[in-house]
């Protein structure tokens, strides 16, 4: 496994339906067996699904569709749209969730306490965070959901060790030139050197102890 040099921006987990739908809480879409079109059913989706009593069977058989692409839903077919790369920014990966949020008139959905504590087990980097409002257009209000920290820089393992000292204390040092770029990234010296299970450089952890960042 190649080891990294740090970690840098973060993602958020949420999930919004079409104004139009009347859609305001999952629970509807059983109470009333609405033929709903999902783009975005990851394994999050389906645990949020199945919170409520809604299988992919179920949705199918309602006259719904659990396969909308995000091209499919950039051109309106969708009702709900939901994912864990939640993003004001225009970065390929989450530019659709600005895209969706300035076409058509959206309804971000807040999840029950106990279901977003169950979608953490299951992704180990996720923790409780407040999304603000405006983040996105249709985000009026607070919203308690999950965001995910960690994205990381590798290296090869054969990178030389001053390499990686080098290149992690640049990053560090003009980690301010960051926010410009066309994703905003930010950078925790708190949490720069952890490794979710994947192996920090051994010249990246030097710097980092060097600098005081490492408990």
């Amino acid at each position: 496994m190649d080891p990294r040099l740090g970690l840098l921006f973060s993602m958020i987990i949420l999930i919004a339906a079409r104004e139009e739908s009347g859609i305001n809480d999952i629970a509807r879409v059983k109470e009333q067996h609405l033929p709903v079109r999902i783009a975005g059913a990851d394994g999050n989706m389906m645990t949020i699904l199945q919170y409520y009593g809604i299988s992919a069977d179920s949705i199918e058989a309602w006259g719904g569709d659990m396969g909308v692409s995000f091209e499919e839903a950039l051109v309106g077919h969708f009702d709900i749209i939901a994912g864990f790369l939640a993003s004001p920014s225009m970065n390929p990966e989450s530019s659709y969730w600005t895209v969706l949020s300035q076409k058509f008139d959206l309804y971000f959905l807040e999840l029950p306490e106990d279901l977003l504590k169950q979608i953490a087990s299951q992704n180990v980097d996720a923790e409780f965070i407040e999304v603000q409002n405006g983040l996105l257009r249709g985000i009026d209000r607070r919203i308690q959901t999950l965001g995910r920290s960690g994205e990381a820089i590798f290296a090869r393992d054969d990178a030389p060790e001053q390499a990686a000292y080098d290149l992690a204390r640049a990053i560090d040092e003009n980690h301010g030139a960051l926010k410009w770029f066309i994703r905003i990234y930010t950078y925790d010296p708190n949490t720069v050197w952890q490794n979710f299970g994947v192996p920090l450089h051994t010249g990246a952890e030097r710097y980092y102890q060097e600098a005081g960042y490492t408990e």
